[in-house]
């Protein structure tokens, strides 16, 4: 069998991204590229942070494809977040009746509107 037709497609194992920044606001970032933000308080308007919204931060893969013991490289783009603010992905097996399978937690920092690590493929 060809080395292409080994190669697995990134959509089977998804993630997700949650920013918390300390004014207690969460970003979800969804595995289908929705942005929800979560407010610790109603909001009245919006502060000096200005409000985030789904052109303003992304995630994606490195790659389009990777076969198992692969390094791929995960990026979350968030050029309005401040420094030092933690990230942590969650990368679970989406499975078709729902109850998808949690493979690996990542944590970090935004450093300088960004955050990247590397995930070694494991399926």
């Amino acid at each position: 069998m060809p080395e292409e037709e080994m190669s697995l497609d990134l959509e089977h194992p998804v993630f997700k991204v949650e920013i918390t920044k300390r004014t207690g606001e969460k970003l979800l970032i969804t595995p289908d590229g929705c942005t929800v933000v979560e407010r610790a308080e109603p909001a009245s308007g919006y502060g000096s942070e200005g409000a985030l919204g789904a052109d303003t931060v992304d995630a994606f893969w490195g790659a389009e494809s990777a076969r198992a013991g692969d390094r791929v490289r995960l990026v979350v783009r968030a050029p309005t977040v401040e420094d030092g603010t933690p990230v942590k992905l969650t990368i679970y097996e989406q499975d078709a009746d729902g109850n998808d399978d949690l493979v690996d937690e990542l944590s970090g920092e935004i450093r300088q509107g960004r955050f990247e690590t590397e995930w070694q493929y494991v399926f």
